[in-house]
């Protein structure tokens, strides 16, 4: 499902967006779509509330962020670390999660002075669209 940003957008959709809730951010080094210790940790943490959360009610995503926007190997690493938490998680839930990962550039009012953006962000929205489920095996295969 993909909105333009545009003034017609669907009210539907900016209730969408405001149900958005960070649960957590892993960082990585510049360059790298590696995960590394502390990632691990913040992630292991973060699984037994994942496995709390009810697809019927909540989507998940992994939200890759890159500093700068219209920069395709940047778009690429954030969907790397994207895919790399993806990767992570789906060998540690035991309950099927649904996770979509995106790679993106936050817009101005979304980056936070002072952080890092070479981050992924593990974000949980309200699924106002009913969205269906996939398979998590069909969507990552292997």
């Amino acid at each position: 499902m993909v909105f333009a940003e545009t003034e017609s957008r669907p009210r539907a959709v900016d209730d969408f967006f405001a149900s958005r809730e960070i649960l957590a951010s892993v960082y990585f080094t510049v360059g790298s779509a590696q995960l590394n210790r502390a990632g691990e940790q913040i992630l292991d943490k973060l699984v037994p509330e994942l496995e709390q959360l009810d697809p019927d009610v909540h989507l998940v995503r992994i939200e890759g962020v890159h500093p700068s926007r219209g920069h395709d190997k940047m778009s690429e690493l954030a969907m790397l670390r994207a895919k790399t938490i993806l990767e992570y998680l789906h060998d540690r839930l035991t309950v099927p999660v649904d996770l979509t990962l995106t790679g993106s550039s936050p817009s101005p009012e979304d980056r936070v002075p002072g952080s890092s953006q070479h981050r992924a962000d593990i974000v949980v929205y309200d699924n106002l669209f009913d969205l269906p489920h996939a398979d998590m095996k069909q969507a990552l295969p292997r």
